[in-house]
């Protein structure tokens, strides 16, 4: 095991760490990766707008977008009835379809193509986190994995504002990862500036992403060998990552301070009753969204079926390897979030794909 490590030591030294060098191999693997999200993307965009939208979520953000071209007061206060009162959902999201209904006209298209180019992107972001956590292939490897995945064919054309959460996340999080990487503080606020923006999509459940890379890295710190370690400051890194998320979570409850008090105390109720405590505790939900524990288990195998095989190698892999490689604890961080997930009665097959 100790020659083995040594072994192991060697080779780190020896990559070719010139900056030319890692550019070139990062650019050629990125290209690759558009390449292949553009032909997803190519297949994917057809017939987008052939259905109506879908009663529920679909007609609801398409009803909140329409809102706020007709009145901008409703990007503060946005509502699920034609100009109606405010509702249950955070604005961002629906801004961002306003805008693609701004530019695209009024038809579905424009806004199933919010989450199609969300999609895309984030398998692009992926490459670049997996680029800078291990090397080019592996980053390739988990673009590709993503971009193929089924569960695109679904989320990847609904009006819905997971696609959006995600990119904001992992946009967050390779930003994260960049500034501990070479112990920035600047790229860390701006990932809790994008952890903020995903918020402000979804509330609570952008914040899935945010806790896996920020314990993560942590018990990397903490476990990881004295030639591994990244020699990022933690405490400031975690000050600087909360204070983006503050500057950017905050925006609605502010502008509703100032702009219109009357409703202050309603997006409060949202952000801390009916989004939260109201989930958690399953109160004044319909029967449908009461699940089984185990539902977010089968619906994760469901989603990750065809590379099932490939996990259980990684995973046994990483367990046998645990004694000397913070991997293990770091994959058992982002486990971590299914945790309350479970527990939590009110589940919907959508919050999966965050996680």
């Amino acid at each position: 095991m100790k020659g083995q490590i040594v072994v192991d030591s060697e080779i780190r030294q020896n990559r070719p760490n010139h900056p030319s060098v890692f550019f070139r191999g990062t650019i050629s693997g990125f290209l690759f990766v558009s390449v292949f999200a553009l032909v997803v993307g190519v297949i994917l965009s057809r017939n987008l707008g052939q259905n109506d939208l879908v009663g529920g979520d679909e007609g609801y953000y398409g009803v909140m977008a329409r809102n706020i071209l007709e009145d901008p007061a409703y990007i503060i206060n946005p509502s699920l009835s034609p100009l109606g009162a405010p509702g249950d959902k955070p604005f961002l999201y629906p801004l961002i379809l306003s805008a693609s209904l701004a530019v695209g006209g009024i038809d579905e298209v424009p806004l199933r193509m919010v989450s199609l180019i969300a999609s895309l992107l984030t398998g692009l972001i992926i490459y670049f986190v997996m680029r800078i956590s291990a090397d080019r292939s592996t980053g390739i490897y988990s673009a590709l994995i993503y971009l193929s995945t089924p569960l695109l064919a679904n989320t990847g054309r609904l009006v819905a504002a997971e696609p959006v959460v995600l990119v904001f996340s992992m946009g967050g999080v390779f930003l994260f990862l960049s500034g501990c990487h070479k112990d920035r503080l600047l790229p860390v606020f701006s990932a809790g500036l994008l952890f903020g923006a995903a918020f402000l999509c979804k509330l609570w459940l952008g914040l899935i992403p945010a806790f896996g890379v920020i314990a993560g890295t942590v018990i990397y710190d903490l476990v990881a060998g004295k030639d591994e370690k990244w020699r990022f400051r933690i405490f400031p890194v975690l000050v600087s990552v909360s204070l983006g998320f503050l500057a950017i979570g905050s925006i609605q409850i502010i502008l509703c301070a100032i702009f219109t008090p009357e409703y202050l105390g309603h997006w409060f109720e949202i952000y801390f009753g009916f989004s939260l405590a109201t989930r958690t505790t399953g109160t004044g939900f319909a029967s449908y969204w009461y699940k089984p524990w185990h539902f977010y288990f089968l619906t994760l195998g469901k989603t990750i079926s065809l590379w099932l095989p490939l996990v259980c190698v990684g995973l046994f892999s990483l367990a046998k390897d645990w004694r000397r490689s913070p991997a293990f604890l770091i994959a058992v961080a982002w486990l971590l979030p299914l945790i309350p997930m479970t527990m939590i009665p009110v589940k919907s097959g959508g919050y999966i794909l965050p996680f």
